[in-house]
Parts: structure tokens; C-alpha cells; sequence
């Protein structure tokens, strides 16, 4: 969700009671309990829009100034409880999360409903459709046993590099799952610079003799060095 205000968020209180000097506008906030975490889990499954809903919050400007006009602040959030399939359609569940979301952050960020200016939900449908995201999942690719290591996020297709010469995978679909660390890409990039590294010395046949030795190498271990190592070596 993202909210435009016409004014500043007031976190003074809870930054007083804290009595460290932080600045909680920049900081990146949680302020709902572990039961209440357990609760929203347990509705999301029986289709229902849970009560208090966790996540996590932000001012975004305020450490990006350049992201709103001064004075003007913007607040997002993201939780990932709420149901796949709420039993009262999207459209009912969209505006009670959006209500539920607001009400509960207003104790802390203080002036987020008074100020607003537009809200922006944006529930699991929202983010299909805006993202070619299958069924809104922000991890592509969900993140069961079955689908870790060799098999993120497909056996075949893991390690970043594909069957297809010069195609390459990145992303929360790939190793070792989305939550902004950079390391998708960062993988990612290691094993394209080694390909490459291998292409200049030795051409095509460099690639074909690794193509070769990948396959003919005789080990049972699913997470040693090849097409489905999820952690591939360092470039020397």
C-alpha cells in the first residue's frame, strides 16, 4: 500500500517513549504483536480478512527526499497476511484491508489518515495484474522445501544459467528467494561473468569443453558446481 499525504507524519510520541534519539520516520517498523501475527496467519487460511493485519512500514522520502514534494510526506506498507481467496471477493476484502491497515498505523504514524491524499492498495489480484506476478506472489516463485536449491526455480532451470545459450535468471524466482539482499543478482552476475570469462579463453570451443566437462563430471551431489548449483563459484 501507498499513501500520499498533504503533510508530515508525527512519530514523537513513541519516539519520546523510546528515548534514543532515533528518528522512527526513517526506520523500517513493525508494531504488531507475535499473537497477533499467529491470529492474522490463521484467518488468512479460513479466507478471512484478519483483524489486525502485521507488516511492515515505512516513510519512504524520508530517507529519499526526492521521492515527494518537501513537507509531503509518503508511508508504505506491505504485509503478506492476508487470504488468497477471501471469502467475501477482492473487492470487500480490498477496502477492509486498506481500512484495517490505516487504522492500525495511525496510532503510530501519526496524521496517515488524517493527510491523505490518495491511497494506493495494492492486494494480490492488484499486483498480478501490474506485475505479470502469478497470483501476486512478490516471490515468483513460492518458497517450499520443494522448490529451494536445485529445484528454485524449477530443476533445469536453477543456478541462473538456462539450456538457452546467453539467457540467465535473476530475481525473487531464483536463489535463494525475494527480500531485497541483492543476492539473486548478485549470483547471477558471478555466473555470467565466469561464462564469459571461460568464452574468452577459449572461444566457443572454451564453452563447449565446459558444456562437456559439466556433464561427464561424476558426482552425486545435486549442489556442487554446474547447471543447478544455486551457489555458484566466485569468479577467479
Amino acid at each position: 500500500m501507498n499513501v500520499a499525504l498533504s503533510g508530515k507524519i508525527d512519530m514523537s510520541k513513541h519516539e519520546k517513549w523510546r528515548g534514543d534519539g532515533i528518528d522512527l520516520r526513517v526506520a523500517c517498523n513493525c508494531y504488531h504483536t507475535y499473537e497477533q501475527a499467529l491470529e492474522a496467519a490463521k484467518s488468512c487460511v479460513r479466507g478471512e480478512v484478519p483483524e489486525a493485519i502485521p507488516g511492515l512500514a515505512q516513510v519512504t522520502n524520508a530517507f529519499d527526499p526526492s521521492m515527494s514534494p518537501e513537507g509531503k510526506d509518503l508511508w508504505w506498507f506491505w504485509t503478506g497476511l492476508t487470504p488468497s481467496f477471501p471469502e467475501e471477493g477482492w473487492d470487500v476484502a480490498r477496502k477492509k484491508i486498506t481500512d484495517s491497515i490505516i487504522k492500525d498505523a495511525d496510532e503510530y504514524y501519526k496524521g496517515v489518515e488524517d493527510l491523505q491524499v490518495a491511497v494506493r492498495p495494492l492486494v494480490l489480484p492488484d499486483i498480478e495484474e501490474r506485475f505479470w506476478a502469478i497470483d501476486g506472489s512478490v516471490y515468483h516463485v513460492d518458497p517450499t522445501i520443494s522448490r529451494f536449491g536445485p529445484n528454485k526455480p524449477v530443476a533445469g532451470f536453477a543456478g541462473y544459467k538456462t539450456p538457452v545459450d546467453g539467457l540467465y535468471l535473476t530475481g525473487s524466482g531464483t536463489h535463494p528467494v525475494a527480500g531485497i539482499s541483492g543476492m539473486p543478482g548478485q549470483n547471477a552476475a558471478r555466473t555470467i561473468l565466469k561464462h564469459l570469462k571461460i568464452e574468452d579463453k577459449g572461444g566457443r570451443f572454451g564453452v563447449l569443453k565446459d558444456k562437456l566437462t559439466n556433464r561427464t563430471r561424476k558426482s552425486d551431489d545435486p549442489y556442487s558446481s554446474g547447471q543447478n548449483d544455486p551457489f555458484p563459484g566466485t569468479v577467479g
